[in-house]
């Protein structure tokens, strides 16, 4: 079958003062930590959960869509200080990806998102690090340079592996390579 795939020209590494010029674009504090989420806003993804790390570190979040039922959530994700929620179809998400120090991805239960988050394979192709939970295949980068993995999403287990994700040099990029629409398309022909 044909696994998730990633554009690895368009999501790619950039240098730090591309990230620094990428965090002012987006009106975010460059000299402070970003970490970022993208996805649907749902209480299943567990978003409120990130509500609950240090507030030295900015939480950008891009959603691209929600229903009644979440406008609770939106509205509490607002009124916090540290945490910028982009809505809607954003044309060079790659940016986002290019200006964070690190992917968090705190989804647990089943349906919530697919198999192999198409989101983790982004920030990993832009040379983050990804913290995740064992969520579907995600549990194949067991071990890989640049995954961090919480048992659960309670905060000091969440807290602290975004720390040592954050003070870590690790590239997770050698590792979705072989996610490449490329390699992809060529392993299905």
């Amino acid at each position: 079958y044909l696994k998730a795939a990633v554009d690895t020209a368009a999501f790619t590494p950039v240098s730090p003062a591309r990230a620094r010029s990428l965090k002012e674009k987006y009106g975010l504090d460059p000299d402070r930590k970003v970490l970022f989420h993208a996805g649907h806003l749902k209480r299943g993804r567990n978003l409120q959960r990130l509500l609950e790390f240090p507030g030295y570190i900015q939480l950008l979040l891009a959603v691209s869509s929600f229903t009644r039922q979440e406008e609770d959530l939106r509205m509490l994700l607002e009124q916090r200080e540290n945490v910028t929620l982009l809505q809607g179809f954003l044309p060079h998400i790659e940016e986002l990806y290019q200006l964070c120090d690190g992917y968090v991805f705190p989804v647990e239960e089943k349906y919530n998102c697919i198999d192999v988050p198409l989101s983790c394979l982004e920030a990993a192709a832009c040379g983050k690090p990804v913290i995740t939970t064992r969520y579907g295949e995600m549990e194949a980068f067991a071990g890989k340079s640049g995954f961090r993995f919480v048992d659960t999403i309670e905060k000091d287990d969440l807290n602290r592996q975004i720390s040592q994700a954050l003070l870590s040099e690790e590239d997770p990029r050698d590792a979705v390579l072989c996610y490449d629409w490329d390699h992809a398309v060529s392993a299905l022909l």
